[in-house]
Parts: C-alpha cells; sequence; structure tokens
C-alpha cells in the first residue's frame, strides 16, 4: 500500500510503501509522528466504509451506483423462477479507478487531517494513496440453486435426503480472487419455482461495491488490516488519566471508531483518544489471557485487570501480589500496553507503535526488536517510529542473522536468537526524516545494504559524538602528559 503526504507540518514530502515491517527514523520534530497519524486517519476511514450500514451511494459517484445496481435488478427482475439460473456480470477497471479517485477527492473534502489533529492549519497539506490498478477487473457471478440436506437411516444405513434448501448466491472476483462471497435461503413457491422478491439489490450492490473499494486501496493485502491499532508515544501519561478521559471527554467519531463515553470533548488528536477508547474497552469488557501474553519476558511479570477498582495492574514474577501500574518501573509501564492489547497484536492486525524503545535499558530495546519481529513472522504487520540506533542496529543484526542462517541454520544457536526472531529485508522498509536546507523535512528511503539499512540522521550523530570524544580524550591526556 502506497501512500504520498506533502506538506503536512514540517514534512515537505514522504513517499511511503508500507511493508510488513515499516521503520520511520529521524530527530524529534522532523515529523514522523505526523505522517503516522495521517497513515492511520487514512486506513481507518477507508476500513470504516466496510462498517457502513445504509447505501454507501455517497461515497460513489451516482451514474457508476446506479449502473451496476440496475444490472442486478435486471437480473433479480428477469428470473424464471427456475433453479439453476446463472449470470455474470464484469465492473470494468475504469469505473474501479472513478471509485478509487473518487474517495481519495472525498476524503480531501472532508478534511481528514483537520478531523485527526483538531486543527485548520493543514490548507496546504495534500494527503492520497496510489494503488496499480491496471489490471484490476471485477467478475460478479449469480447464481439460483438447491442444496440438500442428507441424514443416517439407522434402520438400512443408508443417506437419505431430509430436506432441501434454495439458495441465491452472488461471489465477487478480482484479479481471479474469490474477495467476497455470500448467499440467502429463499422461499420456494412451488415444486422448483424459486420466489426473489425477498432480495434486495441495494443490500447486494453495497456488498460488492464495498469490497471492491476495499481491494481497490488494499490490493492483495486488504487481508492485513482487518483490525488497525495505534499506540503512542505518549501511552503511560494517557494510561494514568485512563479514568479522567473516559469519564469526561471521548466523543464519538464514526469513521475513526472513537467510543462515545461522555458527551464532552477533548484536545487529543484522534489516534490519541482511539488509543484512550481501546484502553478503557480492554478494561471494562474483555479479560486479559495470561497464558497468552508473549511480552511476560520483558516486563517480568503480568499484566491483568482488577474488576473492582477498574485499574491495570502489575504482578511482579517474584510476588505475588498486584501493584498498581503507577508503582511499577518505566520498562512496565511502557510496555504494559502490549499485554493487554495481547489479543489484538496478531495476524491480519496493522499496529503503529510510536518509540518501542522508551524508557528502555540498551538491553531491553534488544529485546523489543526481537518481540517485534516475532509478532512480523506471525502475521502481524506494524509502523514503528524510533529514534534508537541501538533498536535499528538490532533489527539489522536479525536481518543479517536470517540470510546467514540460510546457509547455516545452526549459526542462531551462537547468539540464542530463535529462526522466528530473523527477518528477511525485503520485509522491511526504512524511511530517515531528513531535514533540508529550508527547515523542512524529507522522509528518504534507505536502501538495504549487505549489512542492513544505515541511518544518515543516526550516524551523523553518533560520529559527532564519536569526534567530540576523540577530541576530549586527546585534551585529557595532553593535559596529564604536560604534568597538569
Amino acid at each position: 500500500m502506497q501512500f504520498t503526504v506533502e506538506n503536512l507540518g514540517k514534512v515537505s514530502k514522504a513517499d511511503i510503501d508500507l511493508k510488513p515491517l515499516t521503520i520511520f527514523i529521524g530527530k524529534n520534530g522532523s515529523g514522523k509522528t505526523y505522517v503516522a497519524s495521517a497513515l492511520w486517519a487514512y486506513i481507518s476511514y477507508i476500513k470504516s466504509i466496510e462498517n457502513v450500514t445504509d447505501n454507501i451511494s455517497t461515497y460513489i459517484p451516482k451514474n457508476i451506483y446506479n449502473k451496476y445496481k440496475n444490472i442486478l435488478s435486471n437480473f433479480l427482475h428477469g428470473f424464471d423462477g427456475v433453479l439453476d439460473y446463472k449470470k455474470y456480470f464484469i465492473i470494468k477497471k475504469e469505473d474501479i479507478e472513478i471509485i478509487f479517485n473518487n474517495i481519495n477527492n472525498h476524503i480531501s473534502k472532508n478534511k481528514l487531517l483537520r478531523d485527526c489533529f483538531k486543527h485548520n492549519g493543514f490548507e496546504e497539506a495534500n494527503f492520497n494513496s496510489t494503488n496499480d490498478l491496471n489490471n484490476i477487473c471485477a467478475n460478479i457471478k449469480l447464481k439460483v440453486f438447491y442444496k440438500p440436506m442428507y441424514y443416517q437411516d439407522d434402520f438400512d444405513n443408508t443417506l437419505k435426503e431430509h430436506i432441501h434448501y434454495h439458495y441465491f448466491t452472488f461471489d465477487l472476483f478480482l484479479d481471479n480472487l474469490k474477495l467476497y462471497e455470500n448467499s440467502m435461503v429463499l422461499n420456494l413457491i412451488s415444486d422448483g419455482i424459486i420466489d426473489l422478491n425477498d432480495i434486495h439489490s441495494d443490500e447486494i450492490i453495497n456488498a460488492i461495491l464495498k469490497n471492491i473499494i476495499k481491494y481497490a486501496f488494499f490490493g492483495q493485502s486488504f487481508d492485513n488490516y482487518n483490525e488497525v491499532l495505534y499506540i503512542p508515544a505518549a501511552r503511560t501519561g494517557l494510561m494514568f488519566g485512563l479514568h479522567d478521559f473516559a469519564n469526561s471527554s471521548l466523543k464519538r467519531n464514526s469513521y475513526f471508531g472513537i467510543e462515545n463515553h461522555a458527551p464532552k470533548s477533548n484536545d487529543l488528536t484522534a489516534p490519541l483518544n482511539n488509543f484512550v477508547s481501546n484502553l478503557y474497552g480492554k478494561l471494562e469488557f474483555e479479560p486479559i489471557y495470561q497464558e497468552e501474553q508473549r511480552f511476560n519476558s520483558l516486563i517480568d511479570g503480568e499484566i491483568k485487570v482488577n474488576r473492582q477498582d477498574k485499574r491495570f495492574k502489575y504482578i511482579p514474577k517474584s510476588l505475588n501480589q498486584e501493584l498498581p501500574l503507577s508503582a511499577s518501573s518505566s520498562l512496565v509501564t511502557e510496555t504494559a500496553v502490549l499485554s493487554i492489547f495481547n489479543n489484538s497484536i496478531k495476524k491480519g492486525s496493522f499496529v503503529i507503535f510510536e518509540e518501542p524503545e522508551a524508557h528502555l535499558h540498551l538491553s531491553a530495546q534488544r529485546e523489543m526488536a526481537k518481540l517485534i519481529v516475532k509478532m512480523i513472522n506471525q502475521g502481524c504487520h506494524m509502523l514503528i517510529t524510533t529514534h534508537s540506533d541501538t533498536f535499528l542496529q538490532q533489527l539489522n543484526n536479525l536481518i543479517m542473522l536470517n540470510k546467514l542462517s540460510e546457509n547455516n541454520p545452526d549459526i542462531l544457536q551462537e547468539f540464542n536468537i530463535g529462526q522466528d526472531e530473523t527477518i528477511a529485508g525485503e520485509k522491511v522498509a526504512v524511511y530517515d526524516f531528513q531535514y533540508q536546507d529550508d527547515d523542512k523535512t524529507v522522509a528518504k528511503p534507505l536502501e538495504l545494504g549487505d549489512y542492513g539499512f544505515i541511518a544518515p540522521s543516526v550516524n551523523d550523530e553518533i560520529n559527532n559524538l564519536i569526534r567530540q570524544t576523540d577530541t576530549i580524550i586527546d585534551m585529557i591526556d595532553n593535559l596529564k602528559s604536560n604534568g597538569e
């Protein structure tokens, strides 16, 4: 999935091609969070179209909508009531492109960025996605048939027809991939004659067009965005203030999926509100299954929900005692969210995780890198923002070990690293948000080399630090040699 962002805050331009693991790296204030938030808003908006319960013709030009609705209606009205009736029709590539472009324009008109950031200063910003629709074609198959149901006759030990159901089905194929299928049981007027009066063409065409929209934007990776989760850098503060936010400030936003816990609004951006809302949902309704927590080793304990006082609690491995998160270490408070959202971080989910290295010792940062790679290998897709050279170098090591293990699988034992903790470089994209002469930034895609990804914004600072350190050490040595 490819995105283009222009003139968003400090970001002059960012062309982003999402991979299973996408990493934004750069200095503070370089625009990483702006772009990550905009991507979350865009994907959430497209996902929201799937959940529209009424007519989706507002997203599609009326002439396109009516064209295919009429084709379907003609099929239904032309049906002579006889079983095994089939019909095929095609939604042309040109019409799919019109639908795609219309939604991109619709997003602009609805001021997605303003609603995401609660700020009106994005008049010059441009944000859209691109997808290769050159060979896309939607094939629709409509069919009426019956399917018998059998039972085992114990008397003569034979299968006999008990009842048969009459179905109307419609299948949607895109690029020879079955994207969607649905069926409904029909009423039988008389033997072999079917009643289609209960079939509503609006419902069918809405279902078909929703899935075409999903495929047009996400392509064959649409299953990677079944659930979208944003974990912000400010997660600890938001968790500590969860009750105040949930009791007084969350406001419903239909296409950002924010739950309506109270009528008042707040100054949080849409992804932060969504994060708080998701946290509150876990606190109120969903249990945390301890046996399935993948992150207990990192925090050396467990996270659970105390239903009586409605608080998240930490249970250290060495103590049989619940501690409030506020009395826990910063490592626990920063990474507890992974345990809380354990069931959401899975195959088919897209997670935006800001600064996973925050407040972690270097050894814990290295463990975090391995955990993230594990999640990717389990089918989760992630976008990471980071400032950490340690985190990036550990990732590079896991990429290199993946390559080395192809010829020598035993090499992983030497470093006590599992195969599922390594990752092919082709699954990773790294963007360095680099400052330009006009104090704007550009997201530069980094090339995958023999030793992984080399980020200038990080390496330049490391080299500056090394040069400064060498100079200071030389000065100290000169003092010693001069007897001072």
